[in-house]
């Protein structure tokens, strides 16, 4: 087998930025009384027009700082502080030469030491605790009407990119929290752009820190804003309203409260109007999904959007839909987090559609024509509760029960005709589809994690279980023309479809993990998968008197059993300037299928194995190289590898492959972001390449009267 890279992106990204006031910088070296370098020692210069801070640092281990972007030419004035040493304010100019050098600053001590550094001046101050930088917000408020994302922007060392990313001093933020809380830690964009500037307090930054208020080994920062007391309780939403010609209207209403530890989402929609009430981005940020999880989640083509099972909106034809819920949240910082949330989903769809294709086979062409119309009507409840209890330093327990019930009533009517050209005759297929179906499932997650220490064991235990029950109806004409008018023969049948299928899900997981430093944490761990369940369809034929007749090659009795045990290997290593996650998983999965009926068995053990790489070296400048690597296996459905025939759309008939083996991918991806040193230059290269092994795709064939016959099929090597 020959070994082909395909490249997949290679680019190159330049930005320019304009600068429309000449600026300096200014250096200098901070020395105690007997002329010893003082090091960490907070340097900032102040805009003493407005006190406005303009930069900010901390000196090196040589008590050497620079500042650059200070303006030329405007009164300035440098603060440093320290913990064991008086602060000191210096005034000054940078002259037009754009170099400002101060000789030795000496640094008086304290007579008693105090456990933080309060600088009280006509700017508000700057307090270091340990390993926190606390910026006081209104020495950095902008404009009126500013909100949190223009305030951020304005502190020295946060930059916040178009897409959001946050950093500080070029490191990754990895969340941004609220008095401790995390209500929007997770997407903290709906903080940025909807909370005023003038609401916080202070801007606290800090390094990352799990629950249990430990720091953790990522390397990366966390903010904390601090609400001003009149913040403390405040709420923030959107409502819309609409009415249009021929009956569409369209309103919907999202509002959040906050008060101190409590957070309350509310959500209703309605619109005729084929379309979700909302986008995923605020059901997910305003709505609470954010934090009560999601499970599951699917937009298709047509524009539909489900999560946790709702259907969200969208789709083909006229569209009415609506949804009503709730999201509450309470969160003690360090104790306990508390979700619950219940929505409620309503839609009705009506839909006319001609669909006109050809197929190209080489020495013949194949020409569909579909007429279909579809009715279909369902409903939706999802419920559930979320608790994270933290007693201690210790241990970390969470719960999360959840409930869920769909049904629908589906009608569809369609209109088949297949032609092959150069052909007189041709195929009409009628069907008439009427499906009713309603699905209740329930599941329940629950995790324990301890960590004393350098050492960290994690056990988490899932069940799951879902019952679903349909019935249906499928009467299909298939008439054979010889040509436009002669009828050569005609069947007519007429099926009663008959769903039951019962699956249960469990799933352990137990790691331990170890650092023998600050910078290094080995993890092992084992985990285990578990499925059962039973589907079973019964298919009869209808005859013209009444009488149903068994239809054996439709029907299952479909019994899956599928088992999977994976050792779980892990190592992270932090330097100065790069990091590196690697893991390594060895899973047995042991598949048992077996279709009663057809006394059809298949039983498969697969041997998988995954890894990842995951490495960022960094610069004195912040430049950064990524490389990462990957090595995926994933298994097949079990429901693409039953032994079953459905022609519930006889025109398009699917068949499953009880052969199908795992598919593996390879992925290789490298980028290097960079900055010249004045800023007003960036570059960002890109390159990726992979190999696919044994991809899952659908294999299509068609028959001597137009239908197609789909069916699951491994592909040869791909790159």
């Amino acid at each position: 087998m020959n070994l082909k890279l395909l490249l997949t992106s290679l680019g190159f990204l330049f930005s320019f930025h304009a600068i429309f006031a000449q600026t300096g910088h200014v250096s200098g070296q901070l020395l105690d009384s007997a002329n010893h370098p003082v090091s960490y020692a907070t340097v900032a210069i102040f805009d003493t027009r407005d006190s406005s801070v303009i930069n900010f640092c901390l000196s090196d281990d040589q008590g050497e700082f620079e500042l650059r972007g200070i303006p030329i030419g405007i009164p300035a004035r440098l603060l440093v502080s320290h913990l064991l040493y008086q602060s000191i304010l210096k005034d000054f100019k940078v002259d037009t030469s754009g170099v400002f050098e101060m000789d030795g600053i000496h640094l008086k001590e304290k007579q008693n030491e105090l456990t933080e550094t309060v600088v009280t001046w006509e700017a508000p101050p700057i307090v270091i605790r340990n390993d926190t930088v606390e910026f006081n917000a209104d020495a950095f408020i902008g404009r009126p009407g500013s909100v949190v994302e223009d305030l951020l922007k304005r502190i020295p060392g946060i930059v916040i990119d178009a897409n959001g990313n946050i950093t500080y001093n070029g490191t990754a933020v990895s969340k941004i929290t609220i008095d401790s809380k995390d209500f929007f830690a997770n997407d903290p964009v709906i903080l940025l752009k909807n909370i005023p500037a003038k609401a916080i307090e202070k801007v606290q930054v800090s390094r990352e820190k799990d629950d249990r208020g430990l720091e953790t080994q990522t390397g990366a920062v966390s903010i904390n804003l601090t609400l001003k007391h009149w913040a403390k309780k405040s709420h923030f939403g959107k409502a819309y309203a609409g009415t249009g010609t021929t009956g569409r209207y369209e309103a919907g209403g999202l509002w959040n409260l906050m008060r101190d530890t409590l957070q309350i989402s509310l959500i209703g929609f309605g619109n005729n109007l084929s379309q979700s009430g909302f986008s995923f981005s605020e059901l997910y940020q305003m709505g609470g999904f954010n934090r009560s999880g999601i499970n599951r989640m699917a937009i298709y083509e047509d524009g539909r959007m489900e999560m946790n099972g709702l259907n969200m909106g969208g789709g083909e034809g006229i569209t009415t839909t609506g949804a009503l819920g709730f999201n509450v949240n309470y969160d003690i910082p360090k104790k306990l987090k508390l979700n619950t949330n219940y929505f409620f989903g309503l839609n009705s769809t009506s839909a006319i559609k001609q669909d006109i294709s050809q197929r190209y086979f080489g020495d013949s062409t194949l020409n569909f024509t579909m007429n279909s119309q579809n009715l279909l009507k369902n409903s939706s409840h999802h419920a559930s509760v979320r608790v994270k209890f933290t007693p201690d330093t210790v241990q970390i327990i969470t719960i999360n029960p959840q409930f869920e019930y769909s049904g629908y009533n589906n009608q569809v009517l369609k209109d088949n005709q297949n032609r092959y050209e150069g052909d007189s005759s041709h195929t009409d297929i009628n069907n008439q589809n009427i499906v009713n179906y309603a699905n209740y499932s329930w599941s329940n997650m629950a995790s324990y994690d301890w960590k004393v220490r350098k050492n960290q064991i994690y056990v988490k235990s899932s069940a799951g279980q879902s019952f679903g029950t349909g019935t249906g109806t499928n009467q299909f004409l298939t008439s054979n023309y010889l040509d436009s008018l002669f009828l050569q023969s005609q069947t007519n049948q007429v099926q009663a479809r008959s769903t039951n299928i019962n699956s249960t899900e469990l799933n352990h997981t137990i790691s331990y993990s170890r650092s023998p430093n600050d910078s290094t944490r080995f993890t092992l761990g084992v985990s285990n998968e578990y499925q059962k369940g039973l589907q079973n369809i019964a298919v009869n034929d209808r005859d013209s008197l009444g009488n149903l007749n068994f239809l054996n090659y439709l029907s299952t009795q479909f019994h899956y059993t599928i088992n999977q045990l994976s050792l779980n290997t892990g190592i992270y290593i932090r330097r100065k300037n790069s990091r590196l996650w690697g893991s390594a998983d060895l899973s047995l999965a042991d598949y048992n299928l077996l279709n009663q009926l057809s006394s059809k068995s298949v039983q498969n053990r697969f041997y998988l194995f995954e890894s990842q790489l995951y490495y960022i070296l960094k610069d004195k400048n912040s430049n950064q190289l990524v490389v990462n690597y990957n090595l995926d296996q994933t298994m097949p459905y079990y429901w693409q590898m039953i032994d079953l025939t459905n022609n519930s759309d006889p025109n398009r008939i699917t068949r499953g492959n009880p052969d199908l083996r795992p598919y593996l991918n390879n992925s290789l991806s490298m980028r290097y972001s960079w900055k010249d040193k004045s800023g007003k230059t960036s570059l960002y290269p890109s390159i990726s390449a992979s190999q696919e092994n044994r991809a899952i795709v659908n294999a299509l064939s068609y028959d001597e009267a137009g239908r197609s016959v789909s069916q699951p099929v491994n592909l040869d090597p791909a790159y």
